[in-house]
């Protein structure tokens, strides 16, 4: 009885000891604190531009924000305008850690020009290697004496920092103008082939919301709500 005794309080003290650590882990990873990638998404159906936005952020420091790991407490926006003739920019807020933090970012296209014989025999490693030098000689022409070439293109994200400014109070005015209404497409009756386009990216947690917007004379509520959130944004926070 005494073996007994001794072997049970044992294996008390184990599972005693395993109760606490699992109680000091929950203790450590409260809502505020657990880290995540997004579980409740919301957009558009693909084809979407967020596959090009989205592509961005995995291809530049941002991350994919869909995908990023982020506490629960955490927030940010991307808001993205162009897609046409005229390039692309947007704007991007984050709150991490209680710490906010906003870049202006400006999409280039940069092209590299290879032999036609090469570039249809390329192999994904070796696009993925092309695609990268092209990053790196964003600008340089000298593939334009090939007579004939297979093009290569990848688009870049040129990032800078914007001053310090009261963007807490700015995410609660843009959460009063309603960009958390923001449905993820318009219906329309026609298709924008190239014109000014809005995508709008909000993340709260583990909530995701995508929304691709055209801009045009308003149809309806969201039309007049992305112009005014728009419009908004390029003012800024007060500073």
């Amino acid at each position: 009885m005494q073996l007994i005794s001794i072997a049970l309080g044992r294996r008390t003290g184990v599972y005693l000891h395993i109760m606490c650590l699992t109680a000091a882990l929950l203790f450590w990873l409260t809502p505020s604190q657990a880290a995540a990638q997004a579980t409740h998404v919301m957009a558009p159906r693909d084809p979407s531009l967020l596959e090009f936005t989205r592509d961005w952020g995995r291809e530049s420091v941002l991350g994919d924000l869909a995908a990023r790991t982020m506490r629960s407490d955490d927030v940010e926006v991307r808001f993205w305008s162009g897609f046409g003739l005229f390039g692309t920019s947007g704007t991007v807020l984050r709150r991490s850690d209680g710490r906010w933090r906003a870049w202006q970012a400006d999409i280039h296209s940069c092209q590299m020009g290879l032999p036609i014989s090469v570039g249809d025999t390329l192999s994904a490693h070796s696009r993925a290697l092309y695609r990268e030098q092209a990053r790196k000689r964003c600008g340089d022409r000298s593939w334009d004496t090939l007579s004939a070439a297979s093009m290569i293109v990848v688009d870049t994200v040129a990032l800078r920092e914007l001053p310090s400014a009261d963007y807490e109070a700015f995410w609660q005015e843009l959460k009063r103008e309603d960009i958390l209404e923001l449905p993820p497409r318009v219906p329309r009756t026609w298709m924008m082939v190239d014109g000014l386009t809005y995508v709008c990216e909000v993340r709260r947690g583990n909530d995701y919301r995508g929304s691709e917007i055209e801009h045009t004379k308003p149809e309806g509520g969201p039309d007049s709500l992305v112009q005014r959130l728009a419009a908004l944004i390029e003012r800024g926070p007060s500073r």
